[in-house]
């Protein structure tokens, strides 16, 4: 009888081990299936933020041929904001892995942040001193009568300080 147990036992031992290790198969398998589909689903994510940041693009440049400033499209002129300026550097991550708030990639001539409850993202402004731009991001210390305008020179953007400029808002994309 005893050594009926230990056959049963050991029989036992053998079917949890194989189960274990077909788990952990299963597990190993399941992680890899899952780092794939990320290594998709990122390119994907970047796919749509090359095209939602060309499509940015091309409505600025459609803006800047037409020259709202000079024209009668509806202004509302805000005031004085309080400039600032931000980079890459600043950051931490090299370009190709930074997008702004609503999904672009930030680029310079283009990007600001702002807070979005005096500019709402996708508003076009005009800068007094540094042309149209349009509100695709946000920032923590961005509040009321504030913008941070993207730029890729980090000297640039410190030699210019802080300075104030008048902010109109032109409409939105």
């Amino acid at each position: 009888m005893k050594a009926l147990v230990l056959k049963s036992i050991k029989a036992n031992t053998i079917a949890n081990i194989t189960l274990f290790l077909i788990c952990v198969g299963l597990i190993v398998l399941n992680a890899y299936q899952a780092h794939h589909y990320k290594q998709l689903l990122n390119k994907q994510v970047e796919v749509f933020q090359e095209t939602l940041s060309a499509q940015t693009d091309t409505y600025l440049d459609l803006v800047k041929a037409e020259e709202p400033m000079k024209t009668n499209y509806p202004k509302k002129n805000l005031g004085n904001f309080q400039l600032s300026f931000y980079t890459p550097t600043e950051l931490g991550k090299p370009l190709e892995k930074l997008h702004t708030a609503t999904g672009t990639k930030p680029k310079e001539g283009r990007t600001i942040a702002v807070d979005p409850k005096v500019i709402p993202y996708g508003t076009l402004v005009y800068i007094e001193g540094f042309g149209y731009r349009i509100a695709e991001d946000t920032g923590s210390a961005i509040k009321g009568n504030r913008i941070d305008i993207f730029m890729m020179d980090y000297n640039k953007a410190l030699s210019l300080g802080k300075p104030y400029a008048n902010v109109t808002i032109l409409g939105r994309k």
